[in-house]
């Protein structure tokens, strides 16, 4: 698959934008799959790649081989991030939208949904995680969770599609 960089970076909960692969390169894993969202910290550290023994340096990674996203920083950098929600806006097209609807449809037909409230503030109960409108389910695919239509649970994909789950 041929790998193109619309733009890459994580946002502070300040408003800086970090890790921008327009700065440097190698602030985004090769090869990386896109990714879009608002994810904790101690997710979004899942996908950060250091080298602590150079705290300076900035690693080279890459993922040709594994369908996954990240992004690499100094160590200092990555000592320095705050505990709290980062947004992730990271393009890079790998793959095509049909394997993304084939992701996205494997996984939900997985999943067990534990409890769900409707009303102004829908929320849904996956393995035991709770979940709002808004929130990302599935980070390798972007899917976040949209909300109630028609009776069903319904989720959003980074492309946009919409798929519905009966609970």
């Amino acid at each position: 698959n041929e790998w193109k960089v619309s733009d890459a970076y994580i946002v502070t909960p300040d408003g800086e934008k970090i890790c921008k692969f327009a700065d440097n390169n190698l602030h985004l894993l090769g090869y990386s799959i896109p990714f879009k969202g608002r994810i904790p910290l101690s997710e979004l550290k899942n996908h950060l790649y250091t080298l602590p023994e150079q705290p300076d340096a900035i690693p080279y990674i890459t993922s040709y081989y594994k369908e996954r996203w990240g992004f690499c920083l100094t160590h200092q950098q990555y000592d320095s991030l705050v505990e709290t929600i980062a947004t992730v806006a990271q393009t890079a097209p790998k793959g095509s939208i049909e394997f993304s609807k084939q992701s996205v449809s494997q996984y939900l037909s997985g999943i067990h949904i534990g409890g769900v409230r409707k009303g102004d503030r829908p929320m849904v109960l996956i393995q035991g995680t709770r979940f709002l409108v808004g929130d990302i389910i599935q980070p390798e695919t972007g899917l976040k969770f949209d909300g109630i239509r028609d009776g069903r649970l319904a989720f959003r994909d980074s492309h946009g599609i919409i798929y519905l789950k009966s609970f």
